[in-house]
């Protein structure tokens, strides 16, 4: 991942590994907490990006929006609206994938989230979610533990999504969402993401 705009295309280039195949966007521009970035601004930088990735032969994937609270201090709150400025200010840009985060604790939640994103017309990497935004009991390990069953199933069946990633391995940000102990070892949790089955045929869509 390309994370704020702090970078020189040469820099990128020598830290990116061989054989590497996606390059990830921005993380949570909307948040100016995170890259800070207006879409017009993420959209005057995302040449840069497409330069990078044609050197490397790397699909692109767009910046990675969230909803921005309206107690935090954002661009936007409502990350298709970020979308919809971003693209508008980047036209014929390349973005090969939409990417996002996502923290509420219900699967018909993050699917109807997931459905937000049909109009770009693109397939989707949820490259953040967990429960993050319900109360201790969706937040304990049993919550986290119900969640992350439902939200892989909907993640696995859902054909827009073509990567997701839990968050975490290893976080004090959210309770009980660690899928690594202190010594390496899988957490409970951990196991139960490792081992669950896909819906469909195929490679699993997770990492």
């Amino acid at each position: 991942m390309v994370w704020n705009a702090s970078f020189t295309v040469a820099d990128a280039l020598a830290k990116i590994p061989d054989g590497a195949q996606y390059l990830l966007g921005f993380n949570e521009p909307n948040f100016k907490s995170q890259a800070n970035l207006s879409p017009t601004e993420a959209a005057a930088k995302w040449p840069d990006l497409e330069n990078i990735a044609q050197q490397k032969n790397m699909k692109l994937i767009s910046p990675a929006v969230n909803y921005c609270g309206p107690s935090a201090n954002c661009y936007e709150t409502d990350p298709y609206v970020y979308l919809d400025k971003f693209f508008a200010a980047c036209k014929n840009c390349q973005v090969d994938y939409i990417a996002m985060h996502w923290y509420a604790c219900k699967r018909e939640y993050l699917a109807n989230y997931l459905n937000g994103f049909k109009k770009y017309n693109k397939q989707l990497w949820v490259i953040e979610f967990s429960c993050g935004d319900g109360d201790d009991n969706a937040k304990s390990l049993a919550g986290q533990k119900s969640y992350m069953d439902e939200a892989l199933k909907e993640l696995e069946s859902n054909p827009l999504v073509f990567r997701y990633s839990w968050f975490s391995s290893r976080t004090q940000a959210i309770p009980n969402v660690n899928l690594l102990g202190s010594s390496g070892v899988l957490t409970d949790l951990g196991n139960q993401y490792f081992n669950a089955s896909t819906q469909e045929a195929g490679p699993c869509k997770g990492s």
